[in-house]
């Protein structure tokens, strides 16, 4: 599917007229006892607390005329657009891999442009919520298929090969408790209850990359037995498929230090060995943090990069 933006000159202008002309199309319907319907609470989230950002299972398709949420203060058309498209894939129109309504239906839907609705379209292809395929239309992301379910992977062998689809070996999935460093970069309590998976890559038969993975208890309940049963290669994968969160963003943050004894006898180094650290938070479609991640590495076999665009 072309990326090119349309024409939006028009609807963009920043007229308070457009802008509230929008906010009654956005915002048509009243939510329960004539309250506005807030999307982000339908799965039992409560005040002061971030609602899952899971699809419930059953739950039925939302209206593009239905009120999702506060009036929009003045902003283009387009973002409007684009947040109130994302709040229905929250809710439930679109799963992760579904295709979304051609362009000039939406527009039709929304009373406006093919091209203000292009560019919202293209705003969240930019962002990695959607993929756009030339004479296929646009698809929710998605971590399987040809979503590049690995495309969150920095580390290459020193002869360019990426190593994430290498073979993995699980060492172990276990319920765990929080410590403070997991707690905040989950969003949650230190003690409260996580999923630790600890696994090992490998290249070329020896092990070079582990990964200790922690996932809250709350956004994936039960998450040890899953990957526990599954075994799978993507994390990302079996999270989607189990609990409906697509991982979209990851926050990363790199050091270097010495190889602790479990990492000297799980990578095969010797003692005092220098190895990378990277801490990673990975972040759902409605921005929860869904899972907090130490990766460890021996500088000898790998290196990290980051391609910025």
């Amino acid at each position: 599917m072309c990326g090119c933006f349309g024409a939006i000159a028009s609807e963009v202008a920043g007229t308070a007229d457009d802008d509230r002309s929008m906010s009654k199309r956005l915002s048509g319907l009243s939510g329960p006892a004539g309250g506005p319907a807030d999307i982000s609470n339908h799965d039992g989230g409560h005040a002061g607390r971030p609602a899952r950002s899971g699809v419930r299972r059953g739950a039925g398709p939302v209206s593009a005329r239905r009120k999702v949420g506060a009036k929009p203060a003045a902003r283009p058309l387009y973002m409007q657009v684009k947040e109130h498209l994302i709040r229905r894939v929250l809710a439930g129109d679109w799963r992760p891999g579904a295709c979304l309504p051609s362009e000039l239906k939406l527009a039709q839907e929304y009373g406006l442009s093919q091209g203000t609705v292009r560019r919202a379209i293209e705003e969240m292809a930019i962002d990695g919520l959607v993929v756009r395929q030339a004479g296929c239309g646009t698809f929710v992301a998605s971590h399987k298929g040809n979503y590049k379910p690995f495309r969150f992977s920095r580390f290459i062998s020193d002869s360019g090969v990426g190593i994430a689809d290498c073979k993995v070996t699980y060492i172990s999935s276990t319920r765990a408790r929080a410590d403070k460093r997991v707690a905040a970069g989950l969003r949650i309590r230190a003690g409260d209850g996580v999923a630790k998976i600890v696994r090992v890559r490998h290249y070329h038969g020896h092990p070079v990359l582990l990964d200790s993975i922690f996932l809250g208890a709350g956004l994936c309940p039960g998450a040890e037995r899953i990957i526990a049963d599954r075994k799978p290669d993507s994390i990302y994968l079996s999270l989607e498929q189990a609990y409906n969160l697509l991982i979209v963003r990851v926050d990363e943050s790199v050091w270097s230090r010495e190889a602790t004894p479990q990492e000297v006898e799980l990578l095969e180094l010797a003692t005092g060995t220098p190895v990378l650290e990277v801490e990673r938070i990975a972040y759902s479609l409605g921005g929860e943090p869904i899972e907090w991640r130490i990766s460890v590495c021996h500088t000898g076999q790998l290196h990290y990069v980051n391609r910025a665009t």
